[in-house]
């Protein structure tokens, strides 16, 4: 239920879900990295209760040099959003919502 839920409600923000067992993958476009986060933690619903990981992976060679993946925690499920970004572009901290992201 709350797949669906999500899914529906975050539709334009991201370019596609995949499923497994508890765990929700989101692939989003790294501009709106501050509103997805943004939903997730204060949304009454959701409420996200942490950060708990940040990883970057570097594909040297690739037109989209980084893949980034933020891990959270809700009450029953982990969420990992991903996305991709180029070594000419930056993507703004998630520290002012989160204190695990300093």
């Amino acid at each position: 239920m709350i797949h669906i839920y999500l899914t529906r409600i975050l539709y334009h923000f991201f370019l596609g879900v995949l499923l497994k067992k508890n765990d929700i993958i989101f692939f989003f476009k790294y501009n709106y990295l501050i509103p997805i986060n943004l939903y997730l933690k204060y949304n009454s619903i959701y409420k996200s209760q942490a950060l708990m990981d940040i990883c970057v992976v570097d594909n040297i060679g690739d037109l989209s040099r980084f893949e980034l993946t933020y891990s959270l925690i809700l009450k029953t499920n982990r969420i990992f959003l991903k996305t991709t970004i180029s070594s000419r572009k930056f993507i703004l901290s998630l520290s002012g919502i989160y204190a695990s992201a300093i």
